[in-house]
């Protein structure tokens, strides 16, 4: 079945009677605080196996300054993290053994580490079907962005995903493209999928209140090695007209002389737990994504449902769902001027934004956990 495909338009499931034998692997963190790739698989999982109690979530024992694994547990561990729903900790050669016993009907990859190489060893014996998704194209970062970590290694594993998955999930059709420029994979079949949204991120209620300061919301993550694009953002601001006028929140990591380089507002705050953090959204206006490329931003969607209106380039893979002028607006990432017209009929149109808002806000419904969870399946579906 080679092409790519709309998950909305593969046959819809029959009820709840999917009954798949699913693996999903990677890393499984039950935090509040998490970074997208984290937070997909963490709610893929707990979602998914809410509809299919055949679902188990395996990670392996990996090194890091926190968890600490000895090479006996990485090659032969095994530990079991949650009963319900089961989480288990395996180490190579004991997640070899588990897969030839158990004959998972779909491999579900929600993040690629080096516990691949066990999985496409097992792809030659049995015929499971291997998915993965892709949070991003590591050799385009590479090449935006040299300081990437353990390139080597993340480089390898993404080669392996891409050669030997008999699916590949994308999250934008640029996304795919992307992917294609850099590796051989016209006879894969591909998906478009999205990302959720938690549903306490979504108020039904009218909340959104104009000022005199427009506060916008810049999201830098967890640390100053991916460049999001926040010098842009200020370079820009700092040529509007009315940027006295202008609160900008950057969440996360930022470089202390780009603070200094601001001839506005601008707030430094730290990434928060959901709690702190819904109460920080109530009074923004403003999400706006800078001119990298990111791949489908969960927080950019979190924003929208709770009412905060969106400022996107062409290069966010969640383009798709914004209709410019009615629930956010769209900017040409080369084009500054683009990004300081939308500001300037912001200010001049203070009195459309209501609206705006309101429109932003019904994106929970095409975007909810349930909704997306439920396009796995039809995906899954297809695949068995």
């Amino acid at each position: 079945m080679p092409g790519w495909y709309y998950s909305k338009h593969i046959a819809k499931m029959n009820g709840l009677s999917f009954n798949k034998n699913i693996l999903i692997l990677g890393k499984y963190i039950d935090s509040d605080v998490l970074p997208g790739p984290f937070k997909v698989a963490n709610r893929l999982f707990n979602y998914m196996n809410k509809l299919n109690n055949n679902t188990i979530f395996v990670e392996y024992f990996y090194k890091s300054k926190t968890k600490k694994s000895n090479f006996i547990q990485r090659l032969f561990g095994q530990e079991i993290i949650h009963s319900s729903p089961i989480v288990i900790k395996m180490g190579v050669f004991r997640l070899f053994y588990f897969l030839i016993k158990r004959q998972p009907d779909i491999i579900q990859i929600a993040s690629a580490e080096s516990f691949i190489i066990t999985v496409f060893l097992y792809k030659f014996l049995i015929k499971g079907k291997i998915i993965t998704i892709k949070h991003g194209i590591i050799k385009q970062e590479y090449l935006e962005n040299s300081n990437y970590d353990n390139i080597r290694k993340a480089l390898l594993y993404e080669s392996m995903e891409m050669y030997f998955c008999d699916a590949i999930c994308f999250m934008s059709v640029n996304q795919m493209e992307i992917a294609k420029k850099h590796y051989k994979i016209l006879e894969k079949t591909f998906f478009i999928v999205s990302n959720g949204i938690d549903e306490v991120f979504f108020r039904n209620s009218d909340t959104f209140k104009t000022e005199k300061v427009i506060k916008i919301i810049f999201y830098n993550g967890f640390d100053l090695m991916i460049d999001r694009g926040v010098a842009f953002l200020i370079e820009t601001i700092n040529k509007f007209n009315r940027r006295n006028e202008i609160q900008l929140f950057v969440i996360g990591q930022i470089n202390p002389n780009l603070i200094n380089s601001a001839d506005f507002q601008l707030v430094s705050v730290p990434v928060m737990p959901k709690e702190k953090l819904l109460s920080f959204l109530v009074d923004k206006h403003i999400i706006l994504k800078s001119n990298r490329t990111d791949s489908f931003p969960i927080f950019v969607c979190e924003c929208m449902a709770f009412g905060i209106i969106p400022i996107i380039s062409e290069k966010i893979g969640m383009d798709r769902y914004i209709e410019n002028y009615k629930n956010g607006f769209l900017y040409n990432s080369s084009n500054q001027f683009e990004l300081l017209n939308i500001l300037e009929f912001i200010f001049d149109n203070k009195n459309l934004l209501q609206p705006i808002s309101q429109e932003a806000r019904k994106i929970y419904h095409k975007l909810n956990w349930n909704r997306i969870v439920q396009e796995y399946i039809d995906i899954y579906d297809s695949m068995v």
